[in-house]
């Protein structure tokens, strides 16, 4: 076997774990967290008394480490953010912002009202338009809307 079949056996050995401990984790997902609560409340005084005891090499632990453990909250936060996105995702829908005249295709509402609302827009009133399973009918639908003088348009849709 050559290199490249076993790395591609390899990964898809890892998938296969992976999907695994995700079916296990669902499955006991209840049980899990109640033994993890009860070790945690068990344990509750040790871990007081073992931070009391070590404070002193814990501070100088992180004074040293302060860089790296920043950069390692940062990939953790980026890739959290990147999980919780995808968890997000929707098929593909268009929305009118009425107050805003705007409208607009994305597959993360939650995300997408977020970032208008950031940028100062008023969210307060957002109708669906349509819903679809192919993302190119929704950019149908959010073109003819922008004909007609509704706002929009962002620089990632293409239409046909």
């Amino acid at each position: 076997m050559d290199s490249e079949s076993k790395y591609y056996e390899m990964q898809n050995n890892k998938e296969k774990i992976n999907e695994r401990n995700r079916k296990y984790y669902q499955d006991n997902k209840e049980r899990i967290n109640e033994r993890t609560k009860e070790y945690y409340q068990n344990n509750k005084e040790k871990a007081k008394e073992y931070y009391q005891d070590n404070k002193e090499k814990i501070k100088e632990y992180y004074q040293d480490n302060k860089e790296k453990i920043i950069e390692y909250q940062k990939e953790y936060q980026k890739e959290y953010s990147r999980q919780k996105q995808i968890a997000d995702k929707h098929p593909p829908l268009v929305y009118l912002l009425v107050k805003e005249n705007y409208v607009g295709t994305t597959e993360n509402l939650k995300k997408r009202l977020s970032d208008h609302k950031v940028k100062g827009k008023d969210i307060s009133d957002v109708k669906i338009l349509g819903r679809f399973f192919e993302r190119q009918d929704a950019l149908e639908l959010e073109r003819s809307y922008h004909e007609k003088g509704y706002k929009g348009k962002h620089k990632l849709n293409t239409y046909k």
